[in-house]
């Protein structure tokens, strides 16, 4: 059976929040167990009220300054056996002697694309609109 799974405290983490940062978002919408609970076990959580999840998703949106997506909380685990994932046609689509091979980026340096990043915490990646590569 396929299962979804909460992923809060590795959305925290991720981010360099902590619990504690949560509940101060969320303010009284929830009371503080009921976070710290969805934290701690939410590999053994099976049902989740839709207006708990509005709530934290509204609590991390305010930690993180804009707004967040629902599947940045949540993760979909598919019910397929290992059998059927190494037969599957997508897998074997672009791999050469069981490796996928490097990407031809032609006569375009790659390194020249796209503009400079930086990992701020507590916000993520961010592009940096005045430094060029």
């Amino acid at each position: 059976m396929s299962t979804i799974r909460l992923q809060l405290a590795e959305y925290l983490k991720c981010r360099g929040f902590t619990p504690e940062n949560l509940v101060e978002a969320v303010g009284e919408t929830l009371n503080p167990e009921t976070v710290y609970q969805l934290i701690e076990k939410a590999e053994k959580l099976n049902h989740l009220d839709l207006s708990v999840l509005a709530a934290i998703i509204d609590g991390l949106s305010k930690l993180n300054g804009f707004p967040i997506g629902i599947s940045e909380v949540l993760i979909f685990f598919p019910d397929i056996s290992e059998e059927a994932l190494a037969k599957s046609p997508w897998r074997q689509l672009y791999l050469v002697d069981n490796e996928i091979p490097p990407y031809d980026w032609g006569d375009v340096d790659p390194m020249k694309l796209g503009q400079p990043v930086r990992y701020i915490p507590g916000v993520g990646a961010v592009i940096l609109e005045d430094e060029r590569v």
